[in-house]
């Protein structure tokens, strides 16, 4: 099935993101799995010897012969989910998948959340929704495993590891912008109210 400019495809399997349209010269970037959203098609090139074609999407083309499809997988679908993770170290969790990301929370030893998907960015990151819903990406360790440490299981420092999908710490990050906007507000308050009683104080002596 030939698909137009403009749709959204949807792996159907596993589907390989390749540097060119041709497949003789072309080398994978990254392979996404059964259930992911590929992305827009921004262009169509047909192979050379009529063969099939090469769909140009975000980071790269795709391929006609590739598990492909334009019906987005139900979100209460088999593939919506995988299996949880776990860390036996503090995790920044970000707002997208690269370092440059925002850290929207770390998550201290024990469970991270449910994998989404083990292959976003460059291939190195973890898509993963925790157990208060919140969705974010972790970078791919040693520090990280989808088995649950047994009971009595250490983490990096000697501490024990909380076992329990349901016992996670969570330390938002201090939004030191806030804090500072906030001193800065607050100091110039405590100044005008303190020019505002000398202007009076000189004004009754000058009476």
């Amino acid at each position: 099935m030939a698909f137009k400019q403009g749709t959204t495809l949807y792996a159907n399997g596993s589907v390989d993101l390749n540097t060119t349209a041709d497949p003789n010269t072309s080398s994978v970037i990254k392979q996404f799995s059964k259930g992911q959203a590929v992305g827009e098609i921004y262009g169509v090139y047909p192979f050379a010897d009529k063969s099939g074609v090469a769909y140009s999407v975000s980071g790269g083309y795709i391929y006609d012969s590739d598990p492909i499809t334009n019906v987005a997988p139900s979100s209460g679908g088999s593939n919506s989910s995988g299996p949880d993770l776990y860390t036996t170290s503090n995790v920044n969790c970000r707002d997208k998948a690269d370092m440059t990301g925002n850290i929207l929370f770390t998550v201290e030893p024990g469970y991270v959340g449910t994998v989404l998907s083990s292959n976003e960015g460059d291939g190195t990151w973890y898509k993963v929704k925790d157990s208060d819903g919140d969705i974010s990406y972790v970078k791919k360790g040693s520090y990280l495993s989808t088995n649950a440490p047994a009971a009595g299981a250490k983490d990096s420092t000697g501490n024990t590891i909380p076992s329990g999908k349901k016992t996670q710490s969570k330390d938002k990050p201090k939004n030191y912008a806030k804090i500072f906007t906030w001193v800065i507000a607050a100091g110039l308050a405590a100044y005008g109210v303190y020019w505002y009683i000398n202007k009076r104080k000189k004004k009754e002596k000058a009476k």
